[in-house]
């Protein structure tokens, strides 16, 4: 980062407890949190392509449970990552002083990780209501086909074998 100034980071101590060692390794932290956020959006984005695609031919259930999965597995992860993420920032600015350059654009990028992280999870939460409401949607449809919707509802024409069920 910029902050290390003309000498570079190679002069400055490895020793755990120095807010200058301990901003190191944050940014380094930070980086991977900001790589992962990323690659769970891109999996987000294939599941909403998935969740959103109407076809009655193309069964991607496996491949959406295993994104539901890996997704929520990505989320929690990220969690509990970006809360130690910003522990450790307040541990440095306390060490670094509230009025430090370095301590203080730490903070802001945990603000802006933390931002990133809140679209990918709205995002998710979005596609998972999308894919709970196409789930129910499906099955109405099916219902309504297989005659499932009480006394009142006619015989569909056709619906033997290679009839209209074969569709569903």
């Amino acid at each position: 980062g910029g902050w290390y100034g003309a000498a570079g980071a190679a002069s400055l101590s490895d020793d755990p407890d120095d807010p200058a060692s301990e901003l190191r390794r944050f940014h380094s932290t930070a980086s991977e949190i900001s790589r992962d956020i990323a690659a769970t959006s891109a999996l987000l984005s294939e599941l909403t392509q998935l969740v959103r695609r109407k076809t009655l031919f193309v069964d991607d259930t496996e491949r959406v449970n295993w994104l539901v999965l890996r997704i929520k597995s990505n989320v929690e992860g990220l969690n509990g990552r970006l809360d130690e993420a910003g522990a450790v920032i307040s541990r440095s600015k306390r060490r670094l002083g509230s009025k430090s350059q370095a301590g203080q654009e730490a903070s802001n990028l945990v603000g802006q990780l933390q931002e990133e992280f809140v679209k990918t999870t709205s995002g998710f939460k979005r596609v998972l209501q999308q894919r709970s409401d196409n789930l129910k949607s499906a099955a109405d449809r099916k219902r309504d086909v297989m005659g499932g919707g009480g006394a009142a509802s006619a015989p569909v024409s056709g619906s033997g074998p290679g009839g209209a069920e074969s569709l569903v």
